[in-house]
């Protein structure tokens, strides 16, 4: 019997010690799996922040991409605005040109007129010179008859 006891004592002990190994073990075990649940919860919480961060990357993209569609919009708008105004300052020149041109046909017209009015004044002037030299002509063939029939008588 008190090798029984002492066999069923070791064994307790035994059993004991294996307890003790168990629960230290188990502690460790504890320890470690709260270490990796922190590392786990560092990496998660590096891992939330580097999504926030590509979501804000993300909504800076979509706002980049709308003020570039609104930038090519403008772009466009301005373009067609410049065509236009190019178009219509290549029309005024148009225009322009065409008005100097009649504006040169009316000079030209005036100059012409202008000669034609000095050759008039010109003619006038030969006829009222040859009209004159007739009328002199006149008086001193009229004033020769006269002495001479003044002589005569």
């Amino acid at each position: 019997l008190s090798q029984q006891i002492i066999f069923h004592e070791n064994t307790i002990k035994q059993k004991e010690e294996v307890h003790q190994d168990l629960k230290k073990q188990l502690n460790e075990y504890f320890e470690n799996w709260k270490l990796e649940k922190q590392n786990y919860q560092e990496e998660l919480s590096k891992h939330a922040q580097h999504v926030d961060e590509l979501n804000q990357s993300q909504s800076t993209i979509s706002d980049l991409q709308v003020l570039s569609t609104k930038q090519a919009k403008d772009i466009e708008r301005l373009t067609t605005k410049l065509t236009q105004e190019q178009q219509r300052h290549s029309n005024l020149e148009k225009q322009l040109q065409q008005k100097i041109a009649s504006l040169n046909d009316q000079i030209n017209n005036y100059k012409e007129q202008i000669k034609l009015l000095y050759s008039q004044i010109n003619d006038l002037t030969n006829q009222k010179s040859i009209e004159s030299a007739i009328h002199s002509n006149n008086d001193d063939i009229n004033n020769f008859s006269s002495s001479s029939t003044d002589d005569n008588a």
